[in-house]
């Protein structure tokens, strides 16, 4: 019998394996329903085309989305609209890309958005990935006159200490520890049974490994188990039909 491999590690051919190893196969029956969405194209994606040095250029410090990534996610309802109707709650990433993305493409969720701190950008500091304070996140935010800005939940789960000032809160250890939280979080401590996240690729791959390579604003179906297990749905077109969404309704209803 092969050796087991290390959780959130490399595996030998190279790729990297989730932060966590699901038990049984999960599915509507018995997990809740996941959706992983990278944010619009960032103007940091975007900086070599404008003539900037994306590693070190400070005019992309907590940068927002091109045209091209605001116009992305406007198109998210369209790409979720078989299950719009069930989603429970939307979680962001606090850095401005992810947010605008998620006020763009759910400006008419009657869904509550909470912001958590857990699951910003990983893997490299370069300016896109600084996080700023919440003041200042805010004030980008209202000159793009979205709705639901006044509604986004900033202090629930922030930290005593934001922004930080990087140090530890960086180092890899501590982020697949920040992911995996909040993983077990939205699965074994809230109710919601629908749940949206919108953050990062790095995130997202640290997540369920690099089977994916997340496209911006491209919807990924989930299915989240006890413990913060996640099984990457097998058949993404079934598992954004309105029948599999009502299936999963359906079951929760009998679950305590």
């Amino acid at each position: 019998m092969p050796p087991k491999k290390k959780k959130g590690c490399a595996s030998k051919t190279g790729k990297k394996l989730p932060l966590t190893t699901p038990g049984p196969l999960l599915d509507s029956s018995n997990a809740k329903r996941l959706i992983l969405i990278r944010h619009g194209e960032s103007e940091g994606q975007a900086a070599k085309m404008q003539g900037l040095d994306r590693q070190r250029d400070s005019s992309l410090i907590d940068c927002g989305l091109t045209r091209r990534g605001a116009g992305q996610a406007s198109k998210i309802p369209t790409m979720l609209r078989s299950i719009v109707d069930s989603i429970d709650i939307v979680f962001t990433s606090p850095l401005l890309r992810a947010l605008e993305t998620t006020l763009r493409g759910f400006q008419q969720l009657a869904a509550p958005v909470i912001v958590h701190y857990g699951i910003r950008e990983i893997g490299s500091r370069i300016p896109e990935n600084r996080v700023r304070s919440v003041e200042a996140v805010y004030r980008d935010l209202a000159t793009l006159n979205l709705a639901k800005l006044e509604d986004v939940d900033f202090e629930t789960l922030k930290p005593e200490v934001w922004p930080d000032s990087g140090g530890e809160s960086l180092d890899r250890a501590s982020r697949n520890t920040n992911i995996s939280n909040f993983l077990k979080y939205i699965s074994d401590v809230r109710d919601e049974r629908t749940i949206v996240v919108v953050c990062h690729y790095n995130v997202i791959r640290a997540v369920v490994g690099d089977v994916v390579r997340p496209e911006n604003a491209m919807p990924i179906g989930c299915w989240l188990g006890e413990g913060g297990a996640v099984n990457l749905a097998t058949d993404q077109r079934e598992f954004f039909t309105p029948q599999s969404a009502s299936a999963g309704a359906r079951t929760s209803k009998g679950e305590t």
